[in-house]
Order: C-alpha cells, then sequence, then structure tokens
C-alpha cells in the first residue's frame, strides 16, 4: 500500500511538473504568438524562424522529432519563455529547442 501512494505522489508531482509550463486554454486564445509557415510570429511581427527540424532516436528505439527556432526578436533571453510556452502547448509531443543567438542580452 506504501508502494502505491509513493507511486501515485511521483506521477501526480511529474504531471505537475510538465503542465506547469503548458498554457491553459485561456493562455492560448489571448497570446499574441502565431505560427505561420516556418515563422514564429508576435501579432504581426516575425520574432523567430524554424532553423531545423531532427529527429532523435534513443537507445530504446523511441523517436522524437526536435523542433529548432532561432529566435530575433528579443531583447532580453527571459522574453523567450512565454514564446517556449507556446511552443511546448502547441506542439506537445516535440522536443523544442530555442536559439537565442538574436538575443542581445541574458536576463
Amino acid at each position: 500500500m506504501k508502494n502505491i501512494i509513493i507511486i501515485l505522489i511521483t506521477i501526480t508531482l511529474y504531471s505537475c511538473a510538465t503542465d506547469k509550463f503548458l498554457m491553459s486554454d485561456e493562455e492560448m486564445e489571448n497570446t499574441p504568438y502565431r505560427t505561420v509557415g516556418m515563422s514564429i510570429m508576435r501579432d504581426s511581427t516575425i520574432i523567430g524562424n524554424v532553423s531545423s527540424t531532427e529527429i532523435e532516436v534513443d537507445s530504446k528505439g523511441n523517436k522524437t522529432l526536435e523542433i529548432s527556432i532561432t529566435l530575433t526578436g528579443f531583447d532580453k533571453s527571459s522574453e523567450a519563455n512565454e514564446v517556449i510556452r507556446y511552443l511546448h502547448t502547441r506542439y506537445p509531443t516535440r522536443k523544442i529547442e530555442v536559439n537565442l543567438d538574436g538575443v542581445r542580452t541574458f536576463e
């Protein structure tokens, strides 16, 4: 019984940790971010582009599609978190990698 409780608590904590990085339905409806073709837009301004896509295969044969984005329209790296949340919510089964080459400061 004690093991079952520990397993349930672990599953609950894991799912909460993953879900906290997802946007709610309301946030997705009101977000200024959109994907248009290979571009990421905030309102009507392109702020990044898909720079590459990769398929990763782990030692167990599990495949994961990785989408690499290069952001260009930011002054601070901390502003990128909302874009990452948007992309993670929009593509929940994909691995999202964000390149911050176009960011001016890291905060």
